[in-house]
Formats: structure tokens, sequence, C-alpha cells
């Protein structure tokens, strides 16, 4: 996707501009929380990003080692991932 290139090539606020429009459309798409999360800690923006992956966390339906990941980024920015 557009989204995915412009996160490829370090335009992060780009990316987080079509994630966040993914998002419009549908609320529980995980690749768009995951990368928009990942684009966000990319710009220090952590609380955002930390938000992004409790919802990704939230929703389910990922692997156990993306999920692992994700709350070692979480812990990593100091916070606690919720359950």
């Amino acid at each position: 996707s557009r989204a995915d290139t412009y996160f490829r090539t370090n335009q992060f606020e780009k990316a987080i501009e079509d994630y966040s429009r993914i998002l419009e459309i549908d609320v529980k798409n995980l690749p768009a929380y995951h990368n928009r999360g990942m684009a966000y800690m990319s710009l220090k923006e952590e609380d955002k990003a930390v938000t992004d992956f409790n919802t990704f966390l939230q929703l389910g339906g990922y692997s156990w080692s993306d999920a692992e990941q994700i709350r070692i980024w979480i812990k990593e920015m100091g916070h606690e991932p919720q359950r």
C-alpha cells in the first residue's frame, strides 16, 4: 500500500496519515495499528505508539511473536502493555 511505501522510505508523517485513513474505514485493521504505531515510535511520539500497540494487542488475531515484540517495545517506552 501507499502507506507502507511511505513508511519504508521514512516518510512517517505521510504514512501515519494513510494508516489513519485505513483505520477510519476498518477499525480492526491489525497491520494498520501495528505500522502506524511503528511510525509514531520512529517519530518519538511514544504515547501515540503505545496507544496503537495496545489496541493491536486488544484486538487479537496476531501471532505470538508479533505480540511479544510489541510488548517489548511498549516496555522499552516505559509503559506496561494492556492485557
